[in-house]
């Protein structure tokens, strides 16, 4: 995403939902929270136990100063909502990891 407006117009915005039918009797439903906290309101009817939670990060925020506090914020407020609920966090362009510096001490 090297244009600006493309990357802002490519955002998902409050929440994305797909529908992918994997075989005839196993239908997988996405939501896309997207991570913007001020949609975080109308995202939370979605959070269930009943769910897996794939919590991406992109490696260059891992360096973010407030990135800690928001990871944290993330799994009290599940937790919360969904006690026991399943997180598999997944990082995305590890191969920026050299331009993260030290944000790959969290991906060790």
């Amino acid at each position: 995403r090297s244009n600006p407006r493309q990357a802002e117009q490519d955002r998902t915005i409050h929440l994305d939902l797909e529908m992918v039918e994997l075989d005839e009797d196993l239908v997988l439903n996405i939501y896309d929270f997207g991570g913007q906290s001020e949609y975080l309101p109308g995202q939370l009817p979605y959070i269930t136990r009943l769910a897996l939670y794939i919590l991406v990060v992109e490696v260059r925020y891992a360096n973010d100063e407030h990135f800690e506090k928001k990871l944290e914020r993330f799994l009290v407020l599940l937790e919360a909502r969904a006690p026991g609920a399943v997180v598999l966090p997944v990082v995305s362009k590890v191969d920026d990891a050299a331009d993260a510096g030290p944000a790959c001490r969290w991906f060790d």
